[in-house]
């Protein structure tokens, strides 16, 4: 897929078909493999994700389809990327969504969702997101090498996700109430997450603006506040290894590891608190989280 003038549109196959641009749809595309499969042959994205999502859909058995997006690119109004119930063959075979090209990772405008049906075997890989990335009920998914601003990560109800090499920075959610600011937002948070790996990441200056005022008023940028964190992981995660990361000025909380963890090689750096693990009896629910190994860590 590209967003270059040469890519196709629907309109050119059907003038290279001589077909009327009607009969073009996912399931023409699907029938005709060469549209979309080398880069002389680049589909743009109306095109393009009319074939992904009918090759893909829950309907579909699981693929081990790639879907690349051309480097030095902005990409707008795809969806949500992996349809409701997308599934990749297997851990070796997945559904693969990532870059092809020379140049910066592709922006992805709209951000990205896998949820509303369970999906699995799916890796994201060298992407620049600018519009959040949503993972819920859904199991054996990698992000890597993707960089994610303006909007943050958020995973839930899902097992077995790695989050590698990857940064998460500058993601405010401005919301405000009168004059004053009243927002809480998250570089990354998991709710009843099982099997999580962070590790090789940065967590940058989220949930805060340069330009705030100490008094929080929105005549100023966004203001941190002791609810907002770089990494929020609530007290229902566990099998969590959080390593090799670097958590820098957060609003509050560098890592919040709430479930228990195993932390080791990670820098926190100039939060306004490091890291906690703290489990307990939260909210009346009973006794929550586990212990914590945390060890090599610099604060």
């Amino acid at each position: 897929v590209s967003e270059d003038e040469d890519a196709l549109s629907l309109e050119d196959i059907a003038a290279l078909e001589d077909v009327s641009v009607d009969k073009i749809d996912g399931k023409f595309l699907r029938a005709h493999s060469e549209y979309g499969a080398t880069a002389g042959m680049a589909l743009n994205s109306e095109a393009g994700m009319a074939l992904w999502y009918t090759i893909t859909a829950e309907s579909q058995a699981p693929t081990s389809n790639w879907l690349l997006f051309e480097s030095g690119h902005t990409y707008k109004d795809l969806g949500k990327i992996v349809s409701a119930g997308s599934d990749g063959e297997s851990e070796l075979h997945p559904l693969h969504i990532t870059s092809w090209g020379a140049g910066p990772a592709p922006n992805l405008k709209g951000g990205f969702s896998i949820s509303q049906g369970h999906s699995e075997f799916v890796v994201i890989s060298n992407l620049d997101v600018t519009g959040g990335l949503t993972v819920k009920e859904s199991s054996d998914i990698l992000i890597t090498d993707t960089e994610l601003t303006g909007q943050g990560v958020g995973l839930r109800d899902s097992e077995s996700i790695t989050f590698h090499d990857s940064s998460v920075s500058h993601v405010v959610n401005l919301n405000y109430e009168g004059e004053e600011w009243t927002t809480l937002s998250q570089g990354l948070i998991a709710k009843n997450v099982s099997g999580l790996l962070l590790e090789g990441n940065i967590f940058h200056h989220n949930a805060w603006q340069d330009d705030f005022r100490e008094d929080g008023s929105t005549e100023g940028g966004m203001a941190p506040n002791q609810y907002s964190h770089n990494v929020y992981l609530q007290w229902d995660t566990d099998d969590v290894t959080y390593r090799d990361n670097i958590s820098s000025q957060s609003s509050s909380v560098g890592a919040q590891l709430r479930g228990g963890a195993f932390a080791e090689d990670n820098v926190f750096l100039d939060n306004n608190v490091a890291v906690n693990f703290l489990g307990g009896n939260y909210k009346d629910y009973g006794h929550c989280g586990k212990f914590t190994f945390f060890g090599d860590n610099v604060v």
